[in-house]
């Protein structure tokens, strides 16, 4: 048995160990992951001289040794915490008993409970090392936020351990959710991945789902079209169940060099250019396979199976069945039928089907029997099992890609959200490459470049907010599949979803907040996008909308989304403030016959935020643009000239404009000050009258009612020629009443005084 201060390359019998890379171990701090000579288990150690720093793990078992690197320069005590109990051990090299180096025992703890044991080490601010652990070899280590089962995941930052099996270039399987099923896959990936990793919850969904995200890649060298072909490239995803195997294969009977070993191998057709790839079972029966074909499973134990997964050529009914009955077994003679599932998927290359039922107990066989016929042979390519348990049946998961921005400027996605800007609820450092594996290995996304629609978003590879675009039948070492999982219980998920709006104008889509998401691609594409970033009617923005949709001279479209199938086809009722409006009259008044202006009065109604403004002209607007003047306590100031049609002019008088009251506030000599042109003498000629209207709500009130000018007037009334002119004398001073009208045009009254 070894003693503390031995060296100790492997661990013992009864001892199983950990290197200081498995990422249940969570670093807290400075530690930095160093090679080192002397013989360090793995060939590297996590090092620090950080008094405040920590490592901290949990272990299911009642035995624990500490592996480190020991040193004659490391003479401080280092904490270890087991259960809230400290003690101290010493990694300091003593004389000629295990000298120095890596793969040292520096210390044991045994004769603990078997249960679950939380532990904390602190290094005492000389050097201290992890190089590994040993505990039970029936034992397990345990991240400290890692969870066995999912109902017990309950804050961001918790995590599930699971395995990936996976042939190069094809979706696998996940299987052993929150098992310790094999090593982890490498943080640079692997073609052929056949390891663990870590779900980790990471946020809610808008239905309250629980969405998890992969640590790492989980296989590279797989293109974005295959995932998509899997249904995993879309924002929803593709239904996912953990699988389990053990056991045998069996059929009806084999057509030459097509086994039913084929249809368990994981290695399935991809659709390029329709061509067939990858194994597949053929049935020996053609023509009739109806009652006779069949394909299944010996588990060599009972397994209460409750989901199956087939995919299968069906293409054509020649090599495709359209019906199948779910059988299970004791023996493997007598078959009793637990379910039949009508209308499989023909017509798509490859099919894609996932058969759930309600399992009638635990059998050692299971199978598939064709309830249609395949005049070609029945060609399956691959089937799955899934067996009936906590995870299985009281929960639904679908797994899918993040969204990864649509612009490297645009951050609205979940990379950014989670891997970029989230520290986990406080947990970690956001970004931290050592959580999230994102160095050296580009991840795909869900999202398109918006500069066109056969490239796809990659994040990472050598920066955490690295942003690129990848060919959708691209493959490479650097790049590749980063799943999320997404978590539903049962009962829960059918739940129909809030209604989400988005908004279009021309052909591209706004999100609520008026962000450009680029066009609006495929309906596949646009229900993602609405599923992901819509947004209640209520948080629209539609000032920004429609302030973009004048801009761009198109109309502003607004789009609903919802899963409720029940639901009926709404009225959307739309109360809109119009914009400013800016009157300027289709001719001036002709006022040469006056020796001066006694008033101009306005009349009429405003409530609420509403606001008018009135600008004034001397020059005859028909034979040119006028320049607009208004009265200020410094004069007569000009607005230059003016057009109705252009925002900022409009925007110009309704700053700049004389309100109702400073209009009717102006005196005779005030108006005389406007027409004196520099001669001394007022020059009256032209006179013409612009007015503003605006409103801030639905609610306000903005009406103007008459405006009524008193001239001094000259001469004597002569009619004029209908339709010809304004052009008016009078025989004495007289009270000349003008209303403009809506359109511009004016009304004379004369009113005796």
């Amino acid at each position: 048995m070894a003693t503390i201060g031995q060296q100790l390359i492997t661990p013992e019998t009864g001892w199983k160990r950990y290197d200081d890379t498995c990422p249940a171990f969570m670093y807290k701090g400075t530690w930095t992951s160093t090679l080192l000579g002397g013989g360090p288990y793995g060939g590297t150690c996590y090092q620090s001289s950080v008094s405040t720093d920590k490592i901290k793990f949990n272990f299911i078992g009642t035995k624990i040794r500490i592996i480190g690197y020991q040193s004659s320069s490391r003479t401080n005590p280092i904490s270890i915490s087991i259960d809230g109990i400290i003690e101290t051990f010493s990694e300091l090299s003593i004389g000629t008993i295990g000298g120095s180096g890596g793969s040292m025992l520096v210390y044991e703890k045994t004769g603990l409970s078997h249960s679950t044991h939380q532990v904390e080490i602190t290094p005492g601010g000389t050097t201290t090392a992890l190089d590994a652990i040993d505990i039970d070899d029936t034992g397990r280590l345990l991240h400290p936020q890692e969870k066995l089962d999912p109902k017990d995941i309950a804050v961001i930052g918790d995590r599930i351990r699971c395995h990936y099996q996976a042939s190069s270039g094809k979706v696998g399987v996940f299987s052993g959710l929150g098992q310790e099923t094999s090593d982890f896959i490498p943080a640079a990936s692997s073609a052929t991945p056949n390891g663990d990793f870590y779900w980790i919850y990471s946020k809610d969904d808008h239905l309250g789902n629980k969405v998890f995200v992969a640590d790492r890649n989980v296989q590279h060298s797989i293109s974005w079209d295959t995932l998509n072909a899997m249904g995993i490239a879309t924002h929803s995803g593709t239904q996912t169940a953990f699988s389990i195997y053990g056991g045998t294969a069996i059929s009806s009977g084999d057509a030459s060099v097509s086994p039913a070993t084929n249809a368990f191998d994981g290695n399935y057709p991809i659709p390029l250019s329709g061509s067939a790839n990858g194994t597949r079972w053929v049935s020996l029966q053609a023509g009739t396979t109806k009652g006779v074909a069949w394909i299944g499973y010996d588990f060599k134990q009972p397994k209460n199976i409750c989901c199956i997964r087939l995919i299968q050529h069906s293409s054509t009914i020649s090599y495709g069945v359209t019906s199948i009955i779910v059988q299970s077994s004791d023996d493997g003679v007598a078959w009793t039928n637990v379910y039949q599932k009508d209308n499989l998927s023909l017509g798509s290359y490859p099919s894609n089907d996932y058969i759930d039922f309600t399992s009638t107990g635990p059998k050692r066989f299971w199978r598939l029997l064709a309830n249609s016929d395949a005049t070609g042979g029945w060609y399956v390519y691959e089937m799955q099992m899934f067996e009936q348990s906590n995870v299985n049946t009281n929960y639904k998961f679908n797994t899918r890609l993040l969204t990864g921005g649509i612009l490297s400027t645009d951050t609205d996605n979940e990379w950014d959200q989670i891997v970029v800007n989230s520290n986990l609820g406080g947990t970690i450092a956001a970004g931290d490459n050592g959580i999230w594996n994102w160095n050296g290995q580009y991840s795909l996304s869900s999202s398109t470049v918006n500069s066109t629609n056969t490239q796809r978003v990659i994040r990472g590879g050598t920066a955490v907010n690295r942003w690129g675009a990848y060919n959708t039948g691209g493959y490479g070492t650097d790049t590749g599949f980063r799943p999320v999982l997404v978590m539903s219980v049962l009962g829960e998920e059918e739940k129909p979803r809030t209604p989400k709006y988005v908004a279009q104008i021309g052909t591209d889509i706004y999100l609520p907040n008026g962000t450009l998401q680029g066009p609006r691609g495929t309906d596949a594409e646009l229900k993602a996008l609405m599923e992901t970033n819509g947004a209640d009617l209520s948080t629209i923005a539609w000032d920004t909308l429609r302030g973009i949709a004048k801009e761009a001279g198109k109309p502003l479209k607004v789009l609903r989304f919802t899963d409720d199938t029940a639901a009926t086809v709404p009225t959307l009722r739309v109360t809109q403030v119009p914009d400013a409006q800016f009157i300027t009259p289709k001719s001036s008044i002709r006022i040469s016959s006056i020796s001066g202006i006694s008033s101009v009065k306005v009349t009429g109604t405003k409530t609420g935020a509403a606001n008018e403004r009135y600008v004034v002209a001397k020059s005859n607007v028909e034979t040119g643009a006028p320049d607009w003047y208004v009265k200020t306590a410094a004069g007569w100031v000009s607005l230059g000239k003016l057009d109705r049609t252009i925002r900022a002019d409009v925007d110009k008088v309704a700053q700049q404009g004389m309100t109702q009251e400073e209009l009717n506030a102006i005196t005779t000599a005030e108006w005389a000050q406007l027409f004196d042109n520099g001669h001394g003498t007022p020059q009256y000629n032209w006179i013409a009258f612009g007015y503003l209207q605006s409103q801030q709500s639905s609610t306000d009130v903005c009406e103007n009612d008459q405006l009524v000018m008193e001239v001094n007037m000259q001469g004597k009334w002569v009619k004029a020629v209908h339709g010809t002119d304004y052009n008016y004398e009078y025989d004495g001073p007289e009270k000349l009443q003008v209303h403009i009208l809506a359109d511009g045009d004016y009304k004379f009254n004369r009113v005796p005084l």
